[in-house]
């Protein structure tokens, strides 16, 4: 490519193939294409992309709007360069315009907006006069809906104990409409006394019908995890291959036992070559009791809380590994809470509301979903499993160990909370309580992976629950219109979330040829779900 046609923008491209450009412009642009194979390659690309959304466009629903498409692919690759693939395409000084692979990547990302406009009617989203609901990591600085425009006139009427009622019940009416959360809990223990298939006869064939029927079928869901387990034997051997990278082993471990996995990890962690928290937090997890009940809603039975069978040997040892994880990634408030759920086991209170406190003055906490995703495909492939399949299989379980883990912190705080309050001391209840719904926000506020954010939003609406009880039988001095407020603003995050998990289940319903589930597994693997179709789903509104 010669100097001249550094000024042909990829707008000027996509002007081009519209046929929109004054003749002039054209007959320069077509000379160009004719001299330099790097533009004409970049031209092929766009133009292939936007034959296949056209192709994509003809599937979708008879009363979809009408969209321009060029103009859509252009936005998408926008976005794309805006996502966290930033530093990557940054890193290309001098080159002015993204290559192959990018292209690839806005093809895709362009193909899943096109998708969810189809989708969104099904859900309502772009339904005429439907108002916007903002993605969950923006639901604390939304505008008033229709119903909040309700409740608020009805606040003028009724006292702000009616009016927290109310959002209550919004949000748990939400919740049951919009998330289902219950088939997501798997017994590991059971998953081990059953057969797991061999690693090298899954295909992605079989992954991907198992995740459409894990949309209604918890059963399915936990055979998609069990695929995705390693025995015994096939853990040892990837643990033991002198080839394997430590990213493999800890995506081992995560099928051992407790201690066979923490002889692993700490032999991984010492072979990695920089600090990473994600194989320190799975050796500081290695602590923890293996969860062996599963979650039955119906019986309203819980599973065990997160630190239920340590010794206090074993918290100390755990809180050493805390401290460890807090001296590597010191903005992570998930490990100030993890301290903070240890520190009450011990009987050290202040220790712990000083950790909760720190808590609350961060913005994130994330129990690291991608990169454990990550080395859970180099383990499956280590294990003899092709690369691709191995790469689809842990896309499409990105984040569901995270989950469990999240939830079961969750209510390992609030269940000291409740042995507080029993005792009379309400306000340190009080306090725990509400450390807790912060964690819950901010787990959910710039998760990468839905079920992340799903567990930011259970995590949430339990803490809100018991707040809501404290606040009716104390005499707390306590601010009911900040409670009311989080309450439905929990209900925004609830719905946003609730759309986004239904363009991504059609999305996975309606599914491709084995390219398309590779190619959309590599990019949940590099942004995370949330993020690839957050940033989508707001270009279609």
């Amino acid at each position: 490519m010669n100097q001249h046609d550094n000024d042909i923008t990829l707008d000027r491209l996509a002007d081009f193939l519209d046929g929109t450009l004054p003749e002039a412009e054209a007959a320069r642009i077509r000379q160009a294409l004719e001299s330099s194979d790097a533009l004409r390659a970049e031209y092929e690309w766009l133009r292939m992309a936007a034959e296949d959304i056209e192709a994509l466009g003809a599937r979708l629903d008879a009363d979809a709007p009408e969209i321009d498409v060029l103009d859509r692919v252009m936005q998408a690759t926008e976005r794309t360069g805006a996502s966290a693939n930033t530093v990557r395409l940054d890193s290309r000084k001098g080159n002015s315009r993204p290559g192959i692979a990018f292209w690839s990547a806005a093809a895709l990302a362009a193909a899943v907006l096109l998708m969810m406009t189809g989708v969104a009617l099904r859900f309502g989203v772009l339904a005429p006069g439907a108002p916007d609901t903002p993605h969950v990591s923006e639901a604390l600085d939304v505008p008033e809906r229709p119903e909040d425009e309700t409740l608020a006139q009805e606040a003028e009427e009724t006292p702000e104990t009616d009016r927290l009622v109310a959002a209550m019940q919004q949000l748990v009416e939400g919740t049951q409409s919009r998330l289902d959360t219950s088939g997501r809990r798997i017994d590991r223990t059971a998953m081990r006394t059953t057969d797991t298939p061999r690693i090298g006869d899954i295909t992605t064939d079989e992954i991907v019908s198992l995740r459409q029927a894990a949309l209604t079928d918890p059963n399915a869901w936990a055979r998609l995890k069990q695929m995705a387990t390693l025995d015994a034997t096939a853990a040892a051997e990837v643990a033991t291959n002198p080839d394997a990278p430590p990213e493999a082993i800890v995506g081992a471990a995560a099928s051992l036992r407790a201690e066979e996995a923490r002889q692993l990890l700490v032999t991984a962690v010492g072979r990695m070559d920089q600090h990473q928290p994600y194989a320190r937090l799975a050796l500081a997890k290695t602590y923890l009791a293996d969860p062996v009940q599963p979650f039955e809603t119906e019986a309203e039975v819980l599973p065990p809380a997160l630190l239920d069978g340590m010794t206090a040997d074993d918290l100390h040892a755990f809180l050493s590994e805390i401290a460890m994880l807090q001296a590597i990634d010191p903005h992570n408030a998930l490990f100030d809470a993890l301290r903070a759920g240890a520190l009450l086991r011990l009987g050290d209170t202040a220790g712990a509301l000083n950790a909760l406190q720190e808590l609350q003055g961060k913005d994130v906490a994330t129990a690291y979903g991608l990169e454990a995703a990550h080395s859970r495909e180099q383990a499956l492939t280590a294990a003899g499993m092709t690369l691709e399949t191995a790469r689809v299989l842990s896309a499409m379980l990105a984040g569901s160990d995270e989950y469990n883990m999240l939830c079961d912190l969750g209510r390992e705080l609030l269940q000291s909370g409740q042995a507080y309050e029993a005792q009379g001391d309400l306000d340190t209840a009080r306090q725990v309580y509400e450390a807790t719904r912060r964690l819950g926000e901010q787990v959910a506020e710039n998760a990468p992976l839905s079920e992340e954010a799903l567990a930011g939003v259970d995590i949430q609406r339990m803490a809100l629950e018991e707040l809501e009880a404290l606040y009716g039988v104390s005499e707390l001095a306590v601010d009911i219109e900040q409670l009311t407020s989080s309450a439905l603003a929990l209900v925004n995050q609830i719905d946003s979330l609730g759309e986004i998990l239904g363009s991504l289940n059609q999305l996975i319903l309606d599914g491709g040829d084995a390219g398309f589930w590779l190619q959309l597994s590599e990019q949940i693997l590099e942004w995370g779900d949330l993020l690839l179709f957050r940033d989508v789903h707001w270009q279609g509104n």
